[in-house]
């Protein structure tokens, strides 16, 4: 759990992480609540993503493993990353495209430096393959 706080001191908001265990069933949950708005919840990957991914992408993960330890290609076989951000009506206000490592804020609603945080978070946590050894903070 996060606590985000602006420059003094006054609380904008927590985010709250809740990973999924290793090899079974679930996602990761990001959760966001606001101090003024509604709560938004996202789940990691789409549910028909993970159905097909278990069977068929779980065992071809080691096959890239080898392939990446030899330097054959640059990028892994991940599983599904996609996460949308939703209010409890069922509304859409930020989305993550994982393909693109794309941000899109579909709302006005949020606070910016709140969306700025989560998507701090968000990327520390999960470093996609173009950031660097470092991260994005190597940049």
């Amino acid at each position: 759990m996060y606590q985000v706080l602006d420059h003094h001191g006054a609380p904008l908001g927590r985010i709250t992480l809740r990973r999924r265990r290793a090899f079974r069933w679930g996602r990761e949950r990001w959760t966001v609540e606001p101090v003024a708005g509604p709560v938004l919840r996202g789940h990691e990957g789409r549910l028909v993503s993970w159905l097909l991914w278990w069977p068929e992408g779980l065992p071809v993960c080691p096959l890239f493993l080898v392939l990446a330890l030899m330097a054959e290609i640059d990028d892994g076989f991940r599983p599904p990353r996609r996460i949308i951000w939703r209010d409890t009506s069922r509304r859409v206000h930020l989305v993550f495209r994982a393909v693109a490592e794309d941000y899109q804020v579909l709302t006005q609603d949020l606070d910016p430096r709140l969306v700025n945080a989560l998507i701090g978070l968000h990327q520390s946590s999960d470093c996609p393959e173009q950031a660097g050894a470092q991260g994005w903070y190597g940049r």
